[in-house]
This record gives structure tokens, sequence and C-alpha cells, in this order.
């Protein structure tokens, strides 16, 4: 009997410790607006205001620390002058992976937290245009991967989100290994004001809904 009781015991303890483990794990939704921009020298390049949307698990941990990973489809873009009264779009879409790293104190109502998120992501379309011209999936001469890392800041309240991050673009956008071709006039022209260490970077402001 003594036997039981203390079996008994044992599966009621794990269950309770499940239970509680289960509870700091918060899954979710978000999404928001980029403003991101590719930057090379000597060019007057301006945000494209654009949007990232995925899912997300929030993972609490002691002394006020938590982890987030994320899964995003996230769209960046840049204008980018071509003459006096011209400018160029260019716009590619990412499978991205952040991972934020938290830290905030628990103030019972609401959870205000620095984050630093490093990530990786790989460009699954992309689209030149220019006025009515306009060509799409064109990746001669561009790397398809990029990698980087971003420091921001949210509040987290009830079931709710909201941060801002600044996101720092590692390596190059522009893909040496590769021959630029001639498909369009104007695509070439994007293409040449890529310098070899640039890709997007901007701010992303987020909302996202954890269950």
């Amino acid at each position: 009997m003594k036997k039981l009781f203390a079996s008994i015991a044992v599966v009621l303890l794990s269950l309770g410790f499940i239970d509680t483990v289960s509870a700091q794990v918060n899954f979710g939704v978000l999404g928001g607006a980029s403003f991101s921009s590719a930057k090379p020298e000597d060019w007057k390049v301006t945000n494209l205001v654009q949007y990232h949307a995925g899912i997300t698990c929030c993972i609490n941990l002691p002394l006020g620390f938590a982890v987030q990973p994320e899964v995003l489809y996230h769209v960046k873009g840049s204008n980018v002058p071509l003459g006096e009264s011209s400018k160029l779009d260019y716009t590619a879409g990412y499978v991205e992976v952040p991972v934020s790293l938290q830290w905030g104190p628990d103030l019972l109502v609401m959870r205000p937290y620095f984050e630093l998120v490093p990530f990786v992501g790989y460009a699954v379309n992309n689209r030149y245009r220019q006025d009515d011209l306009s060509a799409k999936n064109d990746w001669a001469g561009l790397q398809r991967w990029e990698y980087g890392l971003g420091l921001g800041a949210g509040v987290e309240v009830w079931h709710f989100q909201i941060s801002a991050r600044y996101n720092w673009n590692f390596g190059s956008m522009f893909d040496a290994k590769q021959e630029i071709t001639d498909v369009e006039s104007f695509v070439n022209k994007m293409k040449g004001g890529i310098s070899d260490k640039t890709n997007f970077g901007g701010v992303t402001l987020t909302l996202a809904v954890l269950f």
C-alpha cells in the first residue's frame, strides 16, 4: 500500500512539474511593418515599407530571461535612384528564422524587455520594378542567403507583445561567384549599384499574440 501511495505521489508530482513547465511556454502568431533598405556607398537609397508575418514560441526562463524563436516570411526592399526622375524598386521575400534572446523584469501586469536577435534567412522570391518595366526571380549575381543580428526592446502585456528592433544584415547581397547577365538593362543598373558589403538592414515594428 505504501508503494502504491508513493507511486501515485510520484505521478502527481510529475504531472505538476510537466504542467508548470508547459505553462512557461507560449506559442503565438506575429506580424508587422518593415522599414528596410540596402545602402551601397555613394547612393541615396530610401527605405521601402514592407511587412513580415509568421509564428513564434516564447519560452520563459528564470531570472527574467526568455528565448523566443520565430519563423517568418519577411519582405524587404529599397528604392534606388537611376537618374533625376527615375527610381527602381527592388524587393525580396525571405523565409527567416530569428531567435530573440530576451531579458526583462516581470512587473505582474507587464514585462518590459530588451532583446538580442541573431537571424538567418533565405530569399525565395524577388522583384525589380521601374515605371512600367518589371522582372521577377532573377538571381543572377545575387546571394540568396542572409544572416545578421538585431537589437531591440519591447513590452509584453497579457497575451500581447509589442516590439521595435533594428536589424544589421551582415555579408553581401552580391554573389561574386556568379556572373551578372544582361536580362534587363534596369536590372543590371540595380545590381551594379549593390556593393560587395551591402545587404538589407533596417527597423521592424512587430505585434505578437501569444496563446
